[in-house]
């Protein structure tokens, strides 16, 4: 009887049926995202032509499409020996500009030296001259003087008509001495201003100054022919990425004509369409999520436009999304989720968790706790494909079962696995 009693609890044991599996989900709390998702293009942060400033052939073409440049770096090189014989050109003349000033300068001192000297002589003939003045106006004086002297005497007839006669001659002599003497004076005086006029003309170096100009305009043409070479140099106006090359080496480039594309990708912008009516929703520096092939990426809202589209009567939205590894490319399509601003901080579970009643808010959950499932009812808010807000029946904290809860009931025990 003994053996009869073991077989069949071994039996017993050996068609027990094993727990169901379960996987669970904490409750806890935060907020539901709640908001708007709207669609849009991705595009570079930078995206930029490169156009050549002079027209010309194509000698080399430094980059292949996706290449990475930095600003600077060469990107195509364009034929340059015609601007290099302008350059030459404009060297020589630089170079006969600046001989010319020289000797102009070195003529300039030796006419100085020689103004200064005349000058000089000049004023020594102005000195002389009016001391010639001083001693003719000394004697014409004293002519004069002896003259009424003897005047006098005669008219008293102490002195004869000789004597007056003399002293006649003797004053008119004077007279004249002392004209000739002021004609040399101011004719001193006029060479002495002359010679000053010549000195100041001198000083002007006016041939100086033509050519110093003419050397300006050589060098100034000197300074556009080397800058028209460096044009034939095309380089990156910024740091990017080649997006596009539309140079073909051995083809004329026409001034003016985009001949490659570069773009920046990090950050990548996401522009969209967005509606008046979510318009005042939409905050500068919003966080956003970005989806874009089926990746999400963390955005931020960098601008909107104050004016409208004319045709599609919206705002243009952008936002910023960090790309370093420039996973997202120019033209792709994005989806953006902007949420709701100032939503509440409620107890949130896994909507896989909820299975719905008949009373509309209610449901039922399946709560865990140490190995054994309860049924309960809680009441919901707000409903998304992930979350679900418990506005009663549980608390934050608890777990609740998210797969394998359809088939079961309260009290049954469960063996927990993971997802």
């Amino acid at each position: 009887m003994f053996l009869t009693a073991c077989n069949a609890q071994q039996e017993e044991t050996a068609t027990e049926a094993p727990l169901p599996a379960v996987v669970l989900a904490t409750v806890e709390e935060g907020v539901l995202e709640q908001g708007v998702r709207l669609s849009g293009q991705v595009k570079g942060d930078t995206q930029v032509d490169v156009l050549p400033k002079l027209s010309g052939k194509v000698e080399q073409i430094a980059v292949n499409v996706g290449d990475v440049v930095k600003k600077g770096d060469l990107l195509v090189q364009l034929d340059d020996s015609d601007i290099r014989s302008q350059v030459a050109q404009a060297e020589a003349g630089v170079a006969a500009a600046r001989a010319a000033l020289e000797m102009a300068r070195e003529q300039a001192q030796t006419q100085i030296l020689n103004t200064a000297n005349a000058y000089a002589q000049a004023k020594r003939g102005v000195e002389q001259a009016e001391a010639q003045l001083n001693t003719a106006k000394t004697a014409l004086e004293n002519a004069r003087a002896d003259y009424e002297r003897v005047r006098q005497l005669y008219e008293a007839g102490l002195a004869s008509q000789q004597q007056l006669e003399q002293a006649k001659l003797g004053l008119n002599q004077a007279e004249a001495a002392y004209k000739q003497a002021q004609g040399g004076y101011e004719s001193a005086k006029e060479a002495l201003r002359l010679a000053r006029k010549t000195q100041l003309q001198a000083e002007r170096q006016t041939a100086v100054k033509s050519a110093q100009a003419q050397l300006q305009q050589a060098e100034a043409g000197l300074a556009a022919a080397r800058q028209q070479l460096e044009n034939t140099r095309i380089t990156a106006p910024v740091d990017g990425r080649v997006a596009a090359i539309n140079a073909v080496v051995g083809a004329m480039a026409t001034a003016g004509m985009p001949l490659l594309t570069i773009v920046d990708m990090d950050p990548a912008v996401v522009e969209v369409p967005l509606p008046e009516n979510v318009y005042p929703k939409v905050q500068i520096g919003q966080e956003v999520k970005v989806e874009v092939q089926g990746k999400t990426y963390s955005g931020r809202v960098r601008s909107k436009d104050m004016t409208t589209n004319p045709g599609s009567r919206t705002y243009l939205l952008k936002v910023e999304v960090p790309n370093p590894d420039e996973r997202l490319a120019s033209g792709m399509t994005a989806s953006v989720f902007i949420p709701e601003q100032g939503a509440e901080k409620r107890l949130l579970m896994p909507t896989a968790a909820y299975m719905e009643s008949a009373e509309a808010g209610r449901g039922r959950v399946m709560v865990y706790k140490d190995g054994v499932v309860e049924e309960r009812t809680v009441k919901i808010g707000r409903m998304t494909s992930e979350k679900v807000e418990v506005l009663s029946g549980l608390q934050a904290g608890e777990q609740v079962v998210v797969k394998g809860q359809h088939l079961l009931k309260d009290g049954d025990r469960v063996e927990v696995t993971t997802p």
